[in-house]
């Protein structure tokens, strides 16, 4: 039978508190101005077409409550938006299955010198189990994100930033207690309100060995680069990691 159900009074309350760091030159730079609370409240409401295939609508407002009432600037960076989406979830008989959606978001920001930023986004999260061993999970997003970046020429603030990326991770069980896993994604920076856009490149490669059910030890490697039409923002980064974790 047709199954329509919903989710009512959704919500989270993050708070988001940020370190000073220390310069090249000796100095620190002040990050308490980016210090904030995200409150974000979300309706769904599902529809079963037909088993395993499921459609939806899902509505989401939040707000952004920075601490200070200015920033080091003397912008003020508070804003309210929504978003709403359509999507679907489909399980293609369990070896398969995704959540598609595609939908619309708008943010406003308090303080007139900072264009509202809104457009169309997207969602996607796909699973294939290849094997009993081998899994391939797809992921591809375009939100929008909090920005605190100027533009050196014009003096203009970006008032956040659409954030588009589109990745595939792959893991193996290549014995039962030696994991091995790879991922790729490219993303793209899109700045509202001023003249630049990032491109970032990233690709990794991990492994774990379970010495028994309590420790493992691991090691990865990661791999970034980001492309900008803005001088002197362009960088490319090299992370190597051993790990030794345990649990009880």
């Amino acid at each position: 039978s047709d199954v329509c159900s919903s989710d009512l009074l959704g919500g989270s309350i993050d708070q988001i508190d940020y370190d000073d760091v220390g310069t090249a030159g000796g100095g620190t730079i002040n990050n308490d101005d980016r210090d904030r609370d995200v409150i974000r409240g979300t309706v769904r409401a599902a529809y079963e077409i037909v088993p395993e295939y499921e459609a939806y609508i899902r509505a989401t407002y939040n707000m952004q409550n920075y601490d200070t009432a200015v920033d080091d600037n003397g912008i003020n960076r508070d804003s309210d938006g929504y978003e709403v989406v359509v999507g679907a979830a489909i399980d293609f008989g369990g070896i398969t299955f995704g959540d598609f959606y595609a939908g619309y978001r708008s943010q406003e920001y308090d303080d007139p010198l900072l264009n509202s930023a809104s457009g169309p986004v997207i969602g996607a999260d796909v699973t294939w189990n290849v094997t009993p061993l081998t899994t391939v999970v797809g992921t591809a997003s375009r939100v929008i994100r909090e920005s605190t970046t100027r533009d050196a020429v014009t003096g203009n603030f970006a008032s956040g930033r659409f954030f588009t990326t589109v990745g595939v991770r792959v893991d193996h069980e290549l014995l039962r207690n030696v994991l091995l896993g790879a991922n790729v994604n490219v993303s793209q920076d899109d700045f509202e309100g001023i003249d630049r856009t990032d491109e970032i490149y990233r690709a990794g490669v991990d492994a774990k060995y379970l010495i028994n059910r309590y420790a493992s030890i691991g090691g990865m490697y990661r791999f970034r680069m980001r492309n900008s039409d803005v001088a002197g923002a362009e960088f490319t980064e090299n992370v190597f990691l051993l790990r030794l974790l345990v649990q009880y």
